[in-house]
């Protein structure tokens, strides 16, 4: 299975609407922990509230779409006026994305996963049979977060 990301980026705020429309995507399913904000972080920063709201303006969906089993991506979500999950997402695992479509009422035509981790978000959308955007992880600082990211390095990339 390929596991290389459709389309890369730095962080989640360089992703543009235009971007998005041309390409046919608008709903995004978008990782929170080290995507959105650093692990353990409260709120998300001033940046990516004022790219979800420039999305939402712009008639795309985002829906926090996350493996934490904690009520943090209701919390982002809320911060960030944005849908959530409220359900662990069980990442790479594909059967929870229907669900969480309905939610916009979007197909996965329509859809990509937005994440840091190759093993966990790029690997969802193939399991799903959408698109991918990898982004940089915002802070590592867990020495096991820093060896997944080590093994994931041959994949971070685009085609």
């Amino acid at each position: 299975m390929n596991l290389l990301p459709d389309w890369k980026f730095d962080r989640v705020s360089q992703i543009s609407p235009d971007f998005l429309k041309k390409e046919g995507i608008s709903v995004l399913l978008v990782d929170l922990d080290n995507t959105l904000a650093p692990y353990y972080h409260g709120s998300p920063a001033q940046h990516t509230i004022a790219w979800a709201r420039l999305l939402r303006a712009s008639g795309i969906d985002i829906v926090v779409y996350s493996n934490n089993k904690t009520d943090r991506p209701r919390g982002f979500a809320e911060l960030l006026g944005t849908e959530y999950y409220v359900k662990q997402a069980r990442k790479p695992r594909s059967d929870k994305i229907a669900e969480a479509l309905r939610i916009t009422g979007k197909n996965i035509n329509e859809c990509c996963v937005v994440g840091d981790q190759i093993f966990t978000d790029v690997l969802l959308s193939k399991n799903a049979g959408c698109r991918s955007i990898l982004v940089e992880p915002i802070k590592l600082s867990n020495p096991l977060h820093i060896v997944r990211f080590a093994l994931e390095l041959p994949w971070r990339h685009t085609k």
